[in-house]
């Protein structure tokens, strides 16, 4: 059995000290966001994806603002990032997307937008 949360918007890191992280992981484990995932809003922010977990969301950005870092992770057979929209990577700040295994879906992916 695993576990799930779903949010219509969600910003991890949204001031510039501030820092978040979410970890979805593990088999029948889902994460779904309706709308926009910002991860580094102007801080810091992580997605980790790991062990066969599925995580979507309508769109993605990493590093949002100038000074921000954002940095999704994804690992391991079966496990799903999908991104029905965009993924931008290093909008105006730093971004990282890493993956060692899985797969990530989306409808296109800009890096260093406006960096």
């Amino acid at each position: 059995t695993g576990a799930g949360a779903t949010a219509d918007s969600v910003t991890l890191g949204a001031s510039a000290s501030g820092s978040g992280e979410v970890n979805v992981t593990g088999e029948n484990t889902q994460w779904q966001v309706a709308t926009a995932t910002i991860i580094g809003g102007e801080g810091q922010g992580k997605l980790n994806v790991t062990l066969g977990a599925q995580a979507s969301t309508g769109t993605a950005t990493l590093g949002e603002s100038t000074g921000s870092y954002g940095e999704v992770n994804v690992a391991n057979d079966s496990t799903l990032w999908e991104v029905d929209g965009a993924i931008t990577i290093g909008e105006a700040g730093e971004g990282l997307l890493s993956m060692t295994g899985g797969a990530v879906t989306s409808s296109s992916t800009t890096l260093g937008s406006q960096a």
